[in-house]
Protein backbone atom coordinates (compact mmCIF):
# COMPACT_ATOMS: atom_id res chain seq x y z
CA UNK A 1 0.00 0.00 0.00
CA UNK A 2 2.77 2.43 0.91
CA UNK A 3 4.64 1.67 -2.33
CA UNK A 4 1.54 2.17 -4.45
CA UNK A 5 0.73 5.42 -2.71
CA UNK A 6 4.26 6.74 -3.12
CA UNK A 7 4.26 5.81 -6.82
CA UNK A 8 0.90 7.43 -7.38
CA UNK A 9 2.05 10.53 -5.50
CA UNK A 10 5.29 10.80 -7.50
CA UNK A 11 3.66 10.35 -10.90
CA UNK A 12 0.94 12.88 -10.17
CA UNK A 13 3.45 15.50 -9.16
CA UNK A 14 5.92 14.74 -11.95
CA UNK A 15 3.22 15.40 -14.53
CA UNK A 16 1.55 18.25 -12.61
CA UNK A 17 1.01 21.32 -14.75
CA UNK A 18 2.60 24.62 -13.86
CA UNK A 19 0.48 26.39 -11.22
CA UNK A 20 -1.85 28.88 -12.87
CA UNK A 21 -4.60 31.27 -12.01
CA UNK A 22 -8.07 29.72 -12.01
CA UNK A 23 -11.61 30.79 -11.22
CA UNK A 24 -11.02 29.33 -7.75
CA UNK A 25 -7.88 31.31 -6.96
CA UNK A 26 -9.40 34.49 -8.39
CA UNK A 27 -12.41 34.02 -6.09
CA UNK A 28 -10.15 33.59 -3.06
CA UNK A 29 -8.17 36.71 -4.01
CA UNK A 30 -11.37 38.73 -4.32
CA UNK A 31 -12.66 37.54 -0.95
CA UNK A 32 -9.41 38.58 0.72
CA UNK A 33 -9.60 42.06 -0.83
CA UNK A 34 -12.62 43.09 1.18
CA UNK A 35 -16.39 42.87 1.65
CA UNK A 36 -18.45 41.00 -0.94
CA UNK A 37 -22.10 41.95 -1.46
CA UNK A 38 -23.42 38.64 -2.81
CA UNK A 39 -22.15 35.07 -2.72
CA UNK A 40 -23.53 32.40 -5.07
CA UNK A 41 -22.96 28.90 -3.70
CA UNK A 42 -23.31 25.66 -5.65
CA UNK A 43 -22.02 23.28 -8.29
CA UNK A 44 -20.88 23.74 -11.89
CA UNK A 45 -24.32 25.19 -12.68
CA UNK A 46 -23.19 28.24 -10.70
CA UNK A 47 -19.56 28.62 -11.73
CA UNK A 48 -20.42 28.28 -15.44
CA UNK A 49 -23.70 30.18 -15.23
CA UNK A 50 -23.31 33.20 -12.96
CA UNK A 51 -21.03 35.90 -14.38
CA UNK A 52 -20.04 38.39 -11.62
CA UNK A 53 -19.31 41.10 -14.20
CA UNK A 54 -23.03 41.32 -15.08
CA UNK A 55 -24.05 42.63 -11.66
CA UNK A 56 -24.02 46.24 -10.39
CA UNK A 57 -22.62 45.03 -7.06
CA UNK A 58 -19.77 42.74 -6.03
CA UNK A 59 -20.39 39.03 -6.60
CA UNK A 60 -18.24 35.97 -5.87
CA UNK A 61 -19.14 32.37 -6.71
CA UNK A 62 -18.26 29.70 -4.16
CA UNK A 63 -18.90 26.89 -6.61
CA UNK A 64 -17.14 23.97 -8.24
CA UNK A 65 -17.74 20.89 -10.33
CA UNK A 66 -19.82 18.24 -8.53
CA UNK A 67 -19.84 20.32 -5.34
CA UNK A 68 -22.36 18.84 -2.93
CA UNK A 69 -23.94 20.52 0.08
CA UNK A 70 -21.40 18.96 2.41
CA UNK A 71 -18.49 20.62 0.60
CA UNK A 72 -20.51 23.80 0.06
CA UNK A 73 -20.79 24.04 3.83
CA UNK A 74 -17.05 23.39 4.24
CA UNK A 75 -16.26 26.12 1.71
CA UNK A 76 -18.63 28.66 3.26
CA UNK A 77 -17.26 28.04 6.74
CA UNK A 78 -13.71 28.44 5.45
CA UNK A 79 -14.63 32.06 4.63
CA UNK A 80 -17.36 32.44 7.23
CA UNK A 81 -16.23 35.88 8.37
CA UNK A 82 -16.81 37.21 4.85
CA UNK A 83 -19.86 35.07 3.96
CA UNK A 84 -21.69 35.95 7.18
CA UNK A 85 -21.20 39.66 6.44
CA UNK A 86 -22.61 39.50 2.90
CA UNK A 87 -25.83 41.28 2.03
CA UNK A 88 -27.12 38.16 0.31
CA UNK A 89 -26.17 34.51 -0.12
CA UNK A 90 -27.80 32.63 -3.00
CA UNK A 91 -27.65 28.84 -2.71
CA UNK A 92 -28.23 26.55 -5.65
CA UNK A 93 -31.13 24.14 -5.29
CA UNK A 94 -30.71 21.11 -7.52
CA UNK A 95 -30.40 17.34 -7.37
CA UNK A 96 -26.63 17.32 -7.99
CA UNK A 97 -25.59 18.83 -4.63
CA UNK A 98 -28.04 16.43 -2.98
CA UNK A 99 -26.97 13.05 -4.39
CA UNK A 100 -23.34 13.59 -5.42
CA UNK A 101 -20.38 12.50 -3.25
CA UNK A 102 -17.80 15.18 -3.96
CA UNK A 103 -14.95 13.61 -2.00
CA UNK A 104 -15.45 10.27 -3.75
CA UNK A 105 -15.35 12.01 -7.14
CA UNK A 106 -11.93 13.51 -6.38
CA UNK A 107 -10.53 10.06 -5.57
CA UNK A 108 -7.74 11.22 -3.30
CA UNK A 109 -6.51 14.13 -5.43
CA UNK A 110 -7.65 17.32 -3.71
CA UNK A 111 -5.52 19.86 -5.56
CA UNK A 112 -8.58 21.62 -7.00
CA UNK A 113 -9.92 22.01 -3.47
CA UNK A 114 -6.48 23.28 -2.43
CA UNK A 115 -7.02 26.15 -4.89
CA UNK A 116 -9.88 27.25 -2.65
CA UNK A 117 -7.43 27.51 0.23
CA UNK A 118 -8.66 24.25 1.74
CA UNK A 119 -6.07 21.91 3.23
CA UNK A 120 -6.49 18.17 3.59
CA UNK A 121 -7.05 18.69 7.34
CA UNK A 122 -10.18 20.73 6.59
CA UNK A 123 -11.83 18.10 4.38
CA UNK A 124 -14.32 15.43 5.55
CA UNK A 125 -12.00 12.51 4.67
CA UNK A 126 -10.50 9.48 6.35
CA UNK A 127 -7.17 9.59 8.18
CA UNK A 128 -5.48 7.63 5.39
CA UNK A 129 -6.77 10.01 2.70
CA UNK A 130 -5.83 12.99 4.88
CA UNK A 131 -2.22 11.79 5.13
CA UNK A 132 -2.02 11.10 1.40
CA UNK A 133 -3.66 14.42 0.59
CA UNK A 134 -1.25 16.27 2.87
CA UNK A 135 1.74 14.65 1.14
CA UNK A 136 0.52 15.79 -2.28
CA UNK A 137 -0.40 19.19 -0.90
CA UNK A 138 3.01 19.80 0.71
CA UNK A 139 4.91 18.73 -2.41
CA UNK A 140 2.71 20.91 -4.64
CA UNK A 141 3.15 23.93 -2.39
CA UNK A 142 6.93 23.50 -2.54
CA UNK A 143 6.83 23.52 -6.35
CA UNK A 144 4.54 26.55 -6.38
CA UNK A 145 6.88 28.50 -4.13
CA UNK A 146 9.75 27.82 -6.54
CA UNK A 147 8.08 28.74 -9.81
CA UNK A 148 5.08 30.96 -9.04
CA UNK A 149 5.10 34.31 -10.85
CA UNK A 150 3.32 36.98 -8.87
CA UNK A 151 1.27 39.45 -10.94
CA UNK A 152 -1.09 42.24 -9.97
CA UNK A 153 -4.71 41.11 -10.05
CA UNK A 154 -5.57 43.78 -12.68
CA UNK A 155 -2.99 42.36 -15.05
CA UNK A 156 -4.32 38.84 -14.54
CA UNK A 157 -7.84 39.97 -15.39
CA UNK A 158 -6.60 41.74 -18.55
CA UNK A 159 -4.98 38.51 -19.68
CA UNK A 160 -8.35 36.77 -19.75
CA UNK A 161 -8.27 35.06 -16.37
CA UNK A 162 -11.83 34.08 -15.41
CA UNK A 163 -13.84 36.07 -12.89
CA UNK A 164 -14.14 35.30 -9.18
CA UNK A 165 -15.63 31.82 -9.20
CA UNK A 166 -16.73 32.01 -12.85
CA UNK A 167 -15.54 30.11 -15.92
CA UNK A 168 -17.13 30.25 -19.39
CA UNK A 169 -18.07 27.16 -21.38
CA UNK A 170 -18.25 27.73 -25.12
CA UNK A 171 -20.28 25.81 -27.69
CA UNK A 172 -23.93 24.80 -27.88
CA UNK A 173 -26.02 21.71 -27.44
CA UNK A 174 -26.72 19.10 -30.13
CA UNK A 175 -28.31 15.65 -30.35
CA UNK A 176 -24.99 13.83 -29.86
CA UNK A 177 -24.30 15.82 -26.71
CA UNK A 178 -27.73 14.97 -25.33
CA UNK A 179 -27.29 11.24 -25.91
CA UNK A 180 -23.84 11.24 -24.31
CA UNK A 181 -25.08 13.22 -21.34
CA UNK A 182 -27.94 10.91 -20.45
CA UNK A 183 -25.97 7.73 -21.14
CA UNK A 184 -23.27 8.78 -18.69
CA UNK A 185 -25.36 10.40 -15.97
CA UNK A 186 -25.46 8.81 -12.51
CA UNK A 187 -28.34 6.47 -11.69
CA UNK A 188 -27.13 4.89 -8.45
CA UNK A 189 -28.23 7.18 -5.63
CA UNK A 190 -26.91 6.49 -2.12
CA UNK A 191 -29.44 7.14 0.64
CA UNK A 192 -26.77 7.97 3.23
CA UNK A 193 -25.11 10.49 0.90
CA UNK A 194 -28.44 12.20 0.21
CA UNK A 195 -29.28 12.27 3.91
CA UNK A 196 -25.90 13.75 4.83
CA UNK A 197 -26.06 16.42 2.12
CA UNK A 198 -29.56 17.50 3.13
CA UNK A 199 -28.43 17.80 6.75
CA UNK A 200 -25.48 19.96 5.65
CA UNK A 201 -27.76 22.14 3.54
CA UNK A 202 -30.15 22.65 6.44
CA UNK A 203 -27.35 23.42 8.91
CA UNK A 204 -25.67 25.93 6.57
CA UNK A 205 -28.89 27.79 5.73
CA UNK A 206 -30.01 27.80 9.38
CA UNK A 207 -26.71 29.29 10.55
CA UNK A 208 -26.78 31.94 7.82
CA UNK A 209 -30.30 32.98 8.75
CA UNK A 210 -29.45 33.05 12.46
CA UNK A 211 -26.58 35.52 11.90
CA UNK A 212 -28.88 37.77 9.89
CA UNK A 213 -27.84 36.97 6.33
CA UNK A 214 -30.51 37.24 3.65
CA UNK A 215 -30.68 33.84 1.94
CA UNK A 216 -32.19 33.09 -1.46
CA UNK A 217 -32.41 29.82 -3.35
CA UNK A 218 -31.72 29.49 -7.08
CA UNK A 219 -33.16 26.75 -9.27
CA UNK A 220 -30.94 27.05 -12.39
CA UNK A 221 -32.13 26.69 -16.01
CA UNK A 222 -32.16 23.44 -17.97
CA UNK A 223 -32.63 22.56 -21.63
CA UNK A 224 -35.99 21.12 -22.71
CA UNK A 225 -34.34 17.74 -23.37
CA UNK A 226 -33.77 17.50 -19.61
CA UNK A 227 -37.51 17.65 -18.97
CA UNK A 228 -38.23 15.10 -21.73
CA UNK A 229 -35.96 12.43 -20.24
CA UNK A 230 -36.93 10.16 -17.30
CA UNK A 231 -33.52 10.78 -15.70
CA UNK A 232 -34.09 14.53 -15.79
CA UNK A 233 -37.59 14.15 -14.37
CA UNK A 234 -36.21 11.90 -11.61
CA UNK A 235 -33.66 14.52 -10.64
CA UNK A 236 -36.28 17.22 -10.58
CA UNK A 237 -38.21 15.12 -8.04
CA UNK A 238 -35.09 14.97 -5.85
CA UNK A 239 -34.76 18.74 -6.16
CA UNK A 240 -38.43 19.22 -5.21
CA UNK A 241 -37.97 17.13 -2.07
CA UNK A 242 -34.89 19.14 -1.12
CA UNK A 243 -36.99 22.29 -1.52
CA UNK A 244 -39.63 20.87 0.85
CA UNK A 245 -36.88 20.33 3.43
CA UNK A 246 -35.53 23.82 2.84
CA UNK A 247 -38.90 25.51 3.31
CA UNK A 248 -39.18 23.96 6.77
CA UNK A 249 -36.25 26.09 7.95
CA UNK A 250 -37.45 29.11 9.97
CA UNK A 251 -36.85 32.30 7.99
CA UNK A 252 -37.01 30.66 4.54
CA UNK A 253 -40.19 31.22 2.53
CA UNK A 254 -41.46 30.33 -0.93
CA UNK A 255 -40.77 33.91 -2.02
CA UNK A 256 -37.06 33.27 -1.37
CA UNK A 257 -36.94 30.78 -4.25
CA UNK A 258 -35.68 32.14 -7.57
CA UNK A 259 -37.06 29.58 -10.01
CA UNK A 260 -35.40 29.89 -13.42
CA UNK A 261 -35.57 26.24 -14.45
CA UNK A 262 -37.50 27.03 -17.63
CA UNK A 263 -35.64 30.18 -18.63
CA UNK A 264 -34.76 29.98 -22.38
CA UNK A 265 -35.27 26.18 -22.21
CA UNK A 266 -35.94 25.88 -25.95
CA UNK A 267 -32.96 27.98 -27.09
CA UNK A 268 -30.16 25.60 -28.04
CA UNK A 269 -27.47 28.29 -28.23
CA UNK A 270 -27.95 28.97 -24.52
CA UNK A 271 -26.82 25.46 -23.50
CA UNK A 272 -23.79 23.24 -23.97
CA UNK A 273 -25.56 20.18 -22.54
CA UNK A 274 -28.97 19.52 -20.96
CA UNK A 275 -28.03 21.10 -17.61
CA UNK A 276 -25.18 23.55 -18.28
CA UNK A 277 -25.56 26.93 -19.95
CA UNK A 278 -23.22 28.21 -22.64
CA UNK A 279 -21.39 31.53 -22.69
CA UNK A 280 -24.50 33.14 -24.19
CA UNK A 281 -26.69 31.43 -21.62
CA UNK A 282 -24.52 32.62 -18.75
CA UNK A 283 -24.81 36.24 -19.89
CA UNK A 284 -28.58 36.01 -20.20
CA UNK A 285 -28.96 34.17 -16.89
CA UNK A 286 -26.71 36.63 -15.06
CA UNK A 287 -28.49 39.67 -16.47
CA UNK A 288 -31.82 38.18 -15.44
CA UNK A 289 -30.54 37.56 -11.92
CA UNK A 290 -29.22 41.13 -11.75
CA UNK A 291 -32.75 42.33 -12.58
CA UNK A 292 -34.33 40.09 -9.94
CA UNK A 293 -31.90 40.71 -7.09
CA UNK A 294 -32.26 44.25 -5.81
CA UNK A 295 -30.09 44.75 -2.75
CA UNK A 296 -31.84 48.03 -1.94
CA UNK A 297 -35.14 46.30 -1.23
CA UNK A 298 -36.46 42.90 -0.29
CA UNK A 299 -36.50 40.74 -3.43
CA UNK A 300 -39.71 38.82 -4.01
CA UNK A 301 -38.51 36.23 -6.49
CA UNK A 302 -41.97 34.78 -6.99
CA UNK A 303 -43.20 38.05 -8.48
CA UNK A 304 -39.89 38.76 -10.21
CA UNK A 305 -39.54 35.47 -12.10
CA UNK A 306 -43.12 34.30 -12.59
CA UNK A 307 -41.96 31.04 -14.17
CA UNK A 308 -43.98 27.82 -14.14
CA UNK A 309 -43.76 24.55 -16.08
CA UNK A 310 -45.28 25.01 -19.54
CA UNK A 311 -48.26 22.78 -20.41
CA UNK A 312 -46.24 21.14 -23.19
CA UNK A 313 -42.47 20.89 -23.56
CA UNK A 314 -41.28 21.58 -27.09
CA UNK A 315 -39.33 18.65 -28.47
CA UNK A 316 -35.64 19.21 -29.20
CA UNK A 317 -34.95 20.10 -32.81
CA UNK A 318 -31.66 19.67 -34.63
Amino acid sequence: MITATAGEFTLRQFWAARPKQSFRTVAVERIKQGPVDVFFVGSSHIYTGVDPSCFPYSVVNLADSALNYQMAEVLCRKYWDQVSQAKLVVIELDAVPVYIDTIERYKGDYRKLNEWGLSAHELPISTYDMIRGTMIENFTNTRKNRIRIHKPNTQLMQEGVPGPGFSIRNGHIDTTCIKEFFSGIETNFQVLTIHNNLNCMERLVTDLVEVGVNVKVLRPPFHNSYWNNPKGIERNIISDRALERLLQIPGIMASDVIDLRYLFQNENKCFIDPHHVSALGSRRLSKRLAQIIDLDKNTNSKDATNYSPPPKIIEFQK
